[in-house]
């Protein structure tokens, strides 16, 4: 996908009217207008213009994009919304040379929740992209870090906001922080049963989010297997602000657990953010974590984000530092 920075660039709404690249750069990023035209740099086309005199709409049009397990649970979490959103479920076309069938899936939309398998992410967000859509993307953010690191390039081009699932971010028990607050010491112990992957990924994102830094100066870990399966993973990361988190993720029987302990600046966090609600009932604790509660409050937040032309509160670039850093320390364990 081409930037917009050459300066032959025509910007041109199906109504005929024309815009500078100056008119294009001072516009604002979020719009609810449905109708777009399409933007072209040297004879080709590479994005969209929302129309801006109709920001009075008041419908939202969200739409999740995929089929299958993996776009249930977002479908779940999107439903019942109040107004301005209207909440669609539509399904990509299965042939992924079908560019005009994908096009026409997400027609319409102002924000696309992507819920596809990782292999499928970037096809799928580069035509959302292209269509001026701000968009949501499940955990992996993308096939891969290069991969990753691509989109954020190009949603920055398109001017659009991208959002990444780290649920356990919105608990109750980290939203009671101070504003600002960050850990000087944090602990995460986490115990899971079955044969998926080792939850690894949550109490690294839990390090990142209580530490309140992306960077780290020092990695270190070590690991159990039985065969190629991790058993037992023990880690700690240096952050470059002083931060010090250690974590424990554990395979074993029993009920699935995520303790956190983090302390500094006067505050104490000490809570099971895998531990029902009290009075929850056992429905509660047969329900797959994280909660469906959880899942709803990142999708509130970020649409709330989008209608307030605020940045989401996990970014595209948020998710990658935690993919970088799950990166390194996996180095560790080879």
């Amino acid at each position: 996908m081409k930037s917009f920075q050459p300066l032959m660039v025509r910007f041109e709404h199906p109504s005929g009217r024309r815009f500078s690249q100056a008119s294009w750069r001072s516009s604002p990023r979020i719009s609810y207008a449905s109708r777009v035209a399409a933007v072209h740099c040297a004879g080709e086309k590479v994005a969209v213009f929302r129309d801006q005199s109709n920001t009075a709409r008041e419908e939202m049009h969200v739409g999740v994009i995929g089929t299958g397990e993996r776009a249930k649970p977002r479908r779940a979490a999107l439903a019942g919304l109040p107004p301005p959103f209207v909440v669609e479920h539509r399904v990509p076309p299965a042939d992924p040379l079908d560019d005009e069938g994908l096009e026409a899936t997400l027609t319409g939309l102002d924000v696309a929740f992507i819920a596809v398998a990782p292999a499928e992410v970037m096809r799928v967000a580069t035509a959302a992209a292209r269509q001026g859509l701000h968009f949501f993307l499940e955990w992996p953010p993308a096939a891969s870090l290069r991969e990753g690191e691509r989109l954020l390039k190009l949603s920055e081009e398109a001017g659009v906001e991208v959002g990444v699932s780290r649920p356990w971010r919105f608990h109750p028990a980290l939203a009671a922080r101070p504003a600002g607050w960050k850990a000087t010491l944090a602990g995460l112990t986490t115990f899971f049963a079955g044969e998926g992957p080792a939850p690894l990924v949550d109490a690294v994102d839990l390090a990142v989010t209580l530490a309140r830094s992306g960077t780290v100066q020092r990695v270190d870990a070590e690991a159990v297997r039985t065969g190629a399966r991790l058993d037992a993973v023990a880690f700690t990361l240096r952050f470059h602000n002083g931060a010090f988190a250690q974590g424990m993720v554990r395979r074993g029987p029993g009920p699935p657990a995520l303790h956190v302990f983090a302390a500094g600046a006067g505050h104490t966090l000490e809570a099971d953010l895998a531990a029902p609600p009290e009075n929850a009932g056992r429905a509660a604790a047969l329900e797959p974590l994280p909660a469906p509660a959880l899942l709803q409050a990142e999708s509130r937040a970020f649409l709330d984000a989008l209608a307030r032309r605020q940045p989401p509160p996990v970014s595209l670039l948020d998710g990658l530092h935690t993919l970088r850093l799950l990166e390194r320390l996996m180095a560790r364990l080879r």
